[in-house]
């Protein structure tokens, strides 16, 4: 029963203030940690591993190659995973006209990338990328 009853007690309050540090500097991280606070039912799903927030549809950073700083490309030789940036993948995209005039991000708004296995026919509303010496091609589906 005090189980029970510890879990569902309902919500955990807490007394705050806020207050003028003396010198006029504010330490933002020391006051998060501050007031972080971990409830029963957060605890539990952390013990869990269950995901405590999400984000959808989710958000993917695109890469910007500034002159003479390239990140350069790495394959792994047991596997086909390649660490080719979203930049050379925009500039592979297929030459047809649908994708002349798109900009970087309209591109990756637009369309999304899979792996392409060549045994597998694409679809009518599927592409390929250009093939390049070097590089695993994708597939583009929109």
């Amino acid at each position: 029963m005090y189980l029970y009853k510890y879990l569902f007690k309902g919500l955990d309050t807490t007394l705050f203030r806020i207050q003028q540090h003396q010198d006029g500097h504010i330490n933002e991280i020391s006051d998060y940690v501050d007031a972080c606070y971990l409830s029963t039912f957060e605890s539990g799903w952390q013990i869990l591993a269950l995901e405590l927030t999400s984000m959808s549809p989710s958000v993917d950073c695109l890469s910007v190659h500034l002159p003479d700083h390239n990140i350069a490309q790495f394959y792994q030789r047991n596997t086909a995973v390649s660490t080719t940036s979203d930049l050379l993948h925009y500039f592979l995209h297929p030459q047809l006209p649908q994708f002349d005039n798109l900009l970087y991000y309209e591109y990756f708004e637009d369309y999304v990338l899979y792996k392409w296995c060549p045994e597998v026919p694409l679809q009518p509303d599927e592409y390929l990328e250009c093939y390049e010496e070097g590089r695993i091609r994708k597939r583009i589906r929109k």
